[in-house]
């Protein structure tokens, strides 16, 4: 692994980064199948309460048809048995997510990388990986704060390689800049020169979770990373 720190070259080797944790609360939904069982309930009883005073006032001689009673109740029990089942996979779910959630804590004080563009600068480092295949004319490596403004460009090596590096988070004239997300752009241009810009692997420090919809997020400074994009994990 390089260290962007010239105009003109990658030089140097660096050192992992450090992250520090902090907490993250969840919410909790009211069951809907609790409700509906509640409902169900009071229903039963009320039906319940109707046939039992149908057939206290019943004709003996010609008493009421149970079949249509019959049949009811066991709709009820139906009805019963769905709810039991909906109120057995929200317990399942439940029970998911947080497993997910004691998962996504273990991610904290640790780096994970991510296959997009958005580079976290934490501490004075930011650092990122690419490859180059097709042995191009040009390579530029251009990072942009949150403003667009590219604050840091490098004229890159061409060989074909995959190339690890860390920025030291100066921008061109060598001072030191904020932590913060910064956009990274790599691009090549061939001999013909045709341009294209290549895929990034970006290395973020992990310093706390979240939750958005029940589901555990990662976070990086402001940087939001959900599970299923984490490619690695690095101390």
């Amino acid at each position: 692994m390089s260290t962007v720190s010239n105009p003109t070259a990658t030089t140097s080797a660096l050192g992992t980064a450090a992250a520090t944790s902090s907490g993250s609360s969840a919410s909790s939904n009211t069951s809907k199948s609790a409700s509906a069982g509640v409902k169900l309930s009071g229903d039963i009883n009320t039906f319940l309460k109707l046939l039992v005073t149908q057939l206290k006032n019943q004709d003996p001689l010609n008493p009421t048809d149970s079949n249509q009673f019959t049949q009811q109740l066991a709709q009820y029990s139906q009805v019963e048995q769905t709810i039991q089942s909906n109120s057995n996979l929200e317990k399942l779910i439940s029970q998911q997510d947080k497993n997910a959630l004691t998962t996504a804590v273990n991610y904290i004080g640790k780096s994970v990388t991510t296959n997009d563009n958005k580079l976290v600068l934490s501490n004075g480092m930011a650092r990122f990986s690419y490859a180059i295949t097709d042995s191009p004319a040009t390579a530029t490596i251009k990072i942009a704060d949150n403003k667009g403004n590219v604050v840091r460009q490098i004229n890159a090596t061409t060989s074909n390689d995959t190339y690890d590096l860390a920025w030291d988070g100066k921008n061109d004239a060598g001072v030191a800049l904020p932590n913060d997300v910064y956009t990274l752009t790599v691009t090549t241009t061939n001999a013909k020169g045709t341009s294209k810009n290549l895929s990034t692997t970006v290395f973020n420090p992990v310093n706390g979770i979240k939750t958005v919809n029940n589901q555990p997020v990662l976070t990086s400074d402001d940087k939001e990373i959900t599970l299923d994009k984490v490619l690695s994990v690095t101390l």
